[in-house]
């Protein structure tokens, strides 16, 4: 079995945190305290709250700044039984109760409140306009982004004006319901607003470039912001990962061979890269000299996930230069690092997948593949299906035939090996 090729997104993991502060609107912004029209046509409110409620609403503030927010949200609960509440009351303390139900996580019970408090219809347009958006944010965190997508409709057809986190927010939205054009569509609409654009603006365009498969739009923006920020190493990451993912290795290597001339791949996440760039690219002793560079330097530590990587592209490399003098010690390096990443953490299979590989197509000891392969199907793996699928075969060779069966059956469960799996049924007696 080949190296599983990936596609590296690198920065993923910072680039989409989406700013989740509530954002005003510049007609709400200081010196612009009133917006007497929104754009569906409501008209402002000017709130009425009597000295007994705005009383209890200061008690119960009180309570939230000794942490006791479950005796607030009790005490405003309460009030709002109150009958004699006028609709100015009743938005306020849903408003107030929506806030306080996000602080404790609870995010429905929020949602709800936001929007009992825009159905009260007694907030000024600042106000009204802020419940509707923090109800499009309550969504998101609760990943209901299809919801939030439609919420944030509606908030832009009243909003006098959105802000640029705010178009970001309908950006997440999008791009975790894998709709990218439209993520971009919005990124580009945040930029449009003219406020000043957080890091991550550039980096979710970016990301979404590249998880809609527009890799030569996202080569493009990256060397942009290359040249924009060039002591951002984040942007050679991505510009990496575009590379990669259309298959342009030498590109790739060369930007990653020339930040370590000038001393840039320094952190875990970029030698990580440059180990799995060098596999993908089919250049595994070149995988394995990053990895025992990166250890040597400090910049790895020699954990499950390194020994792991780097006992299978070991295995690879004596596969390549199988009928070569180096092809043994290559095997036998494979089998010494592999048995370290067992180890390491006998909980996890990985190691045994490879080692069962090892067995079966190096070593031609179908036995003992099987007890590798049966090992790892009973512990934590990344490719459980092909384990399943391969414990199959070598079950079919050593003549267990309702074995071998059974464990293709359980390869039938995983997306990965089903087809191979079926195939490989429908071929035995």
């Amino acid at each position: 079995m080949g190296f599983i090729k990936l596609l590296f997104v690198t920065a993923l993991g910072f680039c989409l945190l989406v700013n989740s502060t509530v954002v005003l609107a510049d007609s709400a912004r200081p010196g612009k305290t009133v917006i007497k029209t929104t754009l569906g046509g409501r008209a402002n409110v000017y709130p009425a709250l009597r000295n007994w409620f705005s009383d209890t609403l200061k008690r119960a503030t009180r309570l939230t700044e000794n942490d006791h927010y479950p005796e607030a949200v009790d005490l405003l609960r309460k009030t709002l039984q109150d009958s004699s509440l006028n609709r100015y009351e009743i938005a306020k303390a849903q408003q107030t109760l929506a806030t306080w139900y996000s602080v404790l996580g609870n995010y429905q019970q929020a949602y709800d409140a936001t929007q009992a408090a825009v159905a009260a219809n007694g907030l000024d347009n600042i106000e009204h306009l802020q419940a509707m958006f923090k109800g499009v944010q309550l969504l998101n965190q609760m990943d209901r982004f299809k919801e939030s997508a439609t919420d944030f409709d509606k908030y832009q057809q009243e909003a006098p004006n959105v802000a640029g986190s705010e178009y970001l927010m309908q950006a997440a939205n999008y791009f975790y319901q894998q709709d990218y054009k439209a993520a971009i569509q919005n990124v580009d609409k945040a930029f449009a607003t003219g406020d000043k654009p957080a890091s991550n603006w550039y980096q979710f365009k970016a990301t979404s470039l590249l998880r809609g498969g527009d890799f030569e739009g996202a080569v493009a923006y990256c060397q942009e912001q290359m040249a924009r920020q060039p002591a951002n190493s984040q942007w050679l990451s991505m510009l990496v990962d575009a590379y990669a993912a259309m298959e342009k290795y030498p590109e790739a290597l060369a930007l990653m061979s020339e930040a370590r001339i000038k001393g840039q791949l320094n952190t875990e996440a970029q030698v990580t890269q440059l180990y799995q760039l060098y596999a993908s690219a089919g250049r595994y002793a070149d995988a394995v000299g990053a990895i025992d560079a990166g250890l040597a330097a400090g910049q790895l530590q020699a954990g499950i996930r390194t020994l792991n990587a780097k006992g299978q592209f070991l295995y690879e490399a004596a596969q390549e230069s199988k009928g070569k003098p180096e092809a043994a010690p290559l095997l036998q390096r494979a089998i010494d690092t592999l048995n370290k990443a067992v180890a390491a953490d006998p909980a996890d299979g990985n190691a045994e997948f490879w080692l069962g590989q090892i067995a079966e197509f190096a070593q031609d000891d179908n036995a003992r593949a099987r007890e590798y392969f049966a090992t790892a199907t009973s512990k934590t793996l990344k490719h459980k299906g092909l384990a399943w699928y391969y414990l199959g075969g070598v079950e079919d060779h050593l003549d267990h035939l309702a074995a071998a069966k059974a464990a293709l059956r359980e390869a039938l469960n995983d997306p990965e090996s089903k087809d191979i799996a079926q195939s490989y049924l429908k071929g035995m007696k």
